[in-house]
């Protein structure tokens, strides 16, 4: 008995030993001490991401002639057209010349021809040498036959042609020229068919924010463009039609021009369209002509002329955000690959890509609040070529316009072989060289501190200013691969204040190529990212890397530091409210709650209020249910802990509610879980050697009175 007792014992002892160890198990010890982030940020909602092309090409100019000579052995042939352009009933001639400068007669020559469905071509043609001048049959297709050609004389031929579909189209007119069945020459010559009337449609607003009004006009202007050399010319019935989306509503939907003369003025028609919804609407207008009168040749045609063109309106109830991809971006550059970024942005505003030439309407800071230009590339994409212009002078004008007048440029750049910065080429120079700022076609490396590549760098080095500072609060290191940066003085009166963010360390160094290069920069005067405020309220970001911003590449590692960048850009009043609490506690226990409040935004918030209000049964242990704060600066932190206790097991909400002068009032609940308490393990323990004890007796009595009887 007294062995079995013993084991007995050991058994409850082990038991004790267990359940009185406070040290939990390595999962369920992160469990009880991991705290529940609850970010209560009020960005957190995303405006609409919008798509849109514009294209503001003009008409191409009348009067492309088209001429070719060849020479074949002792015989020379040219072809001749006055004007490649046609209207309906204008005739002009094909000219073709046979001269035989041998001393024999060569042929016999055909010609066979082939033409856009908007031309036709007469069923004669005439011919010309020395004997005379006389008409001849022709048929489309078949060769043609214009007969010999005799030495030292000159066979020209006359094809006459006339438009007759009036509308804007272009095709190739093809010729060819034969000795007997053999083909000498062909020509494919592009021929351009227009109407009789152009028309130009133009919206008041391009980019319509409909919070402040919900209509915009559209002035449609119609011309007569045939020449006046030629005849006078009258166009009737002209039907304006003016079509949308459904959600658009044009009033009128259609009009009628009675008459258009090419001696009188341009005709200009008005149409309102209202629109309630937010995104990009295209509005088509089409113009047909029934009936066109030429006046001195009394001539009448039924097909005029039909046109159509389309105008895009965008309408917000933001100003824009714009990602450009109309200037050849890489492909991992463009928005297919720069979603992160797209979506980021898409908290500050709607967002518009765009797929076009920047416009004055797009780049107006009345409209819109951010362009972001990931590395452009000329049409070629060639690493040689140093002449195609990457923006238009127009589009240099419109984007310094835009900077200088409150607008903001988010700009990234590319290592030396796939960037094209000069100003001669129209790159980034051409933009940012007025103010100080310069690109250098090169290259950053570090041999220390990098990802496994030293062009992969690891930047920790930060600018000393306030803008540095806010832009990487909470940043320990930003990845990078790009190029350097450049500061110098600025062009003119306006006013520049330039912070250098990213730097390099004692390791790092700019070169024009590769790392073997000489060194252009050293250590911390290798700059790789730049913001300036342009003006007194432009700002502009310049970051040597567009792969810091690509999905493809280095945005997961970035993401954090790229929405700093946006929140400064665009002079953002942001407070970051984080509440931190555990995920549980045991009935009897305090929970203590940390809230951290973060100015994340430019400019200071002032007059802050914190209220807590606590569910009824939850103790709330702090002295005061309101907390005020005078001031908070850009990237100034304010941290509270709050402590609360139940009685009962269960879920309790607790209220926050921030409020400040200059910030809009963000609320937030919190549930507080509160399990039941725990027996005691000692006590536990105790009670369960007694029973093991008891059970224990129990046996061994009755071993014992089963012996004596």
């Amino acid at each position: 008995m007294t062995k079995n007792i013993g084991m007995i014992l050991i058994v409850a002892l082990l038991i004790v030993s267990i359940a009185g160890n406070s040290k939990l198990s390595a999962f369920e010890y992160r469990l009880h001490d991991e705290y529940l982030r609850i970010d209560a940020g009020t960005n957190s909602g995303s405006y609409p991401i919008l798509y849109a092309s514009f294209d503001d090409s003009t008409e191409p100019l009348f009067g492309t002639t088209y001429f070719n000579q060849t020479k074949i052995g002792n015989i020379i042939i040219s072809i001749y057209l006055e004007n490649t352009t046609f209207l309906p009933t204008i005739m002009r001639n094909l000219t073709i010349t046979i001269f035989n400068n041998g001393t024999e007669s060569a042929g016999v020559f055909g010609i066979s021809l082939n033409v856009p469905y908007f031309l036709v071509a007469y069923e004669y043609m005439i011919l010309e040498n020395a004997s005379g001048v006389f008409n001849s049959s022709f048929e489309y297709v078949t060769i043609n036959p214009v007969g010999n050609v005799s030495p030292g004389d000159t066979l020209k031929v006359y094809i006459p042609l006339e438009g007759v579909y009036g509308k804007k189209e272009s095709g190739l007119l093809v010729a060819a020229l034969y000795m007997g069945s053999n083909k000498l020459v062909s020509w494919n010559i592009e021929i351009s068919m227009f109407p009789m009337f152009i028309i130009e449609a133009s919206l008041m607003d391009r980019v319509l924010n409909i919070t402040s009004k919900n209509f915009t006009m559209l002035d449609v202007y119609v011309k007569n463009i045939f020449p006046t050399s030629i005849d006078i010319c009258h166009v009737k019935n002209i039907t304006l039609q003016v079509s949308a989306a459904p959600e658009i509503k044009i009033e009128p939907d259609y009009e009628i021009i009675s008459e258009l003369n090419n001696t009188g003025p341009t005709v200009n028609k008005s149409f309102k369209v209202w629109v309630s919804k937010v995104g990009v609407f295209e509005i088509s207008v089409y113009a047909m002509a029934k009936l066109a009168y030429l006046e001195n040749t009394n001539k009448t045609t039924s097909f005029p002329g039909e046109v159509s063109v389309r105008v895009l309106l965008i309408t917000t109830t933001q100003k824009l955000i714009i990602f450009d991809e109309g200037h050849y971006q890489y492909y991992r550059f463009a928005s297919g690959y720069m979603k992160g970024v797209i979506n980021i942005a898409s908290k500050f505003g709607p967002v518009l890509i765009n797929r076009g030439k920047f416009v004055p309407e797009l780049a107006d800071p009345a409209t819109t609040s951010l362009i972001i230009i990931p590395n452009p590339q000329p049409s070629t994409g060639d690493p040689a070529d140093e002449t195609t212009k990457i923006f238009t002078d127009d589009e240099i004008i419109i984007l310094r316009y835009f900077l200088e007048n409150g607008g903001a440029l988010l700009l990234m750049g590319n290592y030396y072989r796939y960037f094209w910065p000069k100003a001669k080429q129209n790159g980034f120079d051409a933009i940012t060289g007025k103010y100080g700022i310069y690109w250098i076609d090169g290259d950053v490396y570090d041999n220390t501190s990098n990802y496994g590549r030293i062009y992969d760098i690891r930047v920790t080095n930060f600018g000393n200013n306030s803008v540095a500072r806010l832009m990487t609060l909470n940043i320990e290191s930003v990845r990078f691969s790009g190029t350097a940066l450049n500061i110098t003085n600025p062009q003119g009166a306006i006013s520049v204040d330039i912070y250098p963010i990213l730097l390099g360390d004692n390791d790092t160094f700019a070169t024009l190529g590769e790392a073997t290069e000489p060194h252009v920069f050293d250590g911390p005067n290798v700059i790789m990212a730049i913001a300036a405020i342009i003006n007194k309220s432009g700002r502009v970001f310049a970051c040597g890397s567009s792969y810091l911003f690509s999905d493809y590449y280095y945005f997961s590692d970035n993401s954090a530091f790229i929405e700093n960048i946006f929140s400064w850009l665009l002079a953002t009043q942001r407070l970051d409210f984080i509440i931190n609490s555990k995920p549980f506690v045991r009935v009897g226990e305090t929970n203590h709650v940390i809230v951290e409040i973060i100015n994340r935004g430019v400019i200071d918030i002032i007059n802050i209020s914190l209220k807590v209000t606590a569910q009824t049964g939850l103790k709330y242990l702090n002295q005061t249910q309101v907390y005020l704060k005078e001031k908070l600066e850009p990237g100034e932190s304010w941290s509270l802990r709050l402590a609360f206790k139940a009685d009962t097991a269960g879920d309790f909400y607790v209220r926050f509610v921030l409020s400040a002068s200059n910030y809009p009032e963000t609320s937030k609940v919190v549930f507080l879980r509160f399990e039941a308490a725990e027996t005691p393990a000692l006590y536990v323990a105790i009670a369960t050697v007694i029973v093991v004890v008891a059970i224990g007796v129990t046996l061994t009595w009755k071993k014992v009175k089963k012996k004596t009887s």
